[in-house]
């Protein structure tokens, strides 16, 4: 699948549930390129400062340096969640909820996949 039909598949869902759409940004050190954001604001508390908080929708490529193992990917869970956080400072509303939508560079093959519980994903 090419990144603009992933696009066009998940920006309606994501706009309708109430989420913005903001740029993306490239971080040279360690690689990483955030393709795009999406925040979402949301309210746990009935008292305006403690309960503002967002949701953050991250789509990202994966790094080259990144390797297809739960060390690869942690290291690139890290490396998300220090876009984000820079991102969305917590003084701006806390970020309550991170999903990382990872694109590959290579099409993810059946046989070849390890799930991060050590099993693979399809035998």
């Amino acid at each position: 699948m090419f990144e603009e039909r992933l696009f066009e598949l998940i920006d309606p869902v994501l706009r309708l549930a109430g989420a913005t759409l903001e740029p993306g940004e490239e971080f040279r050190e360690p690689p990483l390129d955030v393709l795009r954001y999406y925040r979402r604001a949301v309210s746990w508390s009935g008292i305006p400062i403690v309960g503002r908080a967002v949701s953050v929708v991250a789509v990202v490529r994966q790094p080259v340096d990144i390797e297809l193992s739960d060390a690869g990917y942690s290291r690139l869970l890290t490396r998300l969640a220090l876009a984000a956080s820079g991102r969305f400072p917590p003084w701006k509303g806390l970020a309550i909820g991170l999903t990382g939508l990872v694109v590959t560079p290579e099409p993810i093959g059946r046989a070849t996949t390890p799930c991060s519980a050590g099993r693979w994903a399809a035998r």
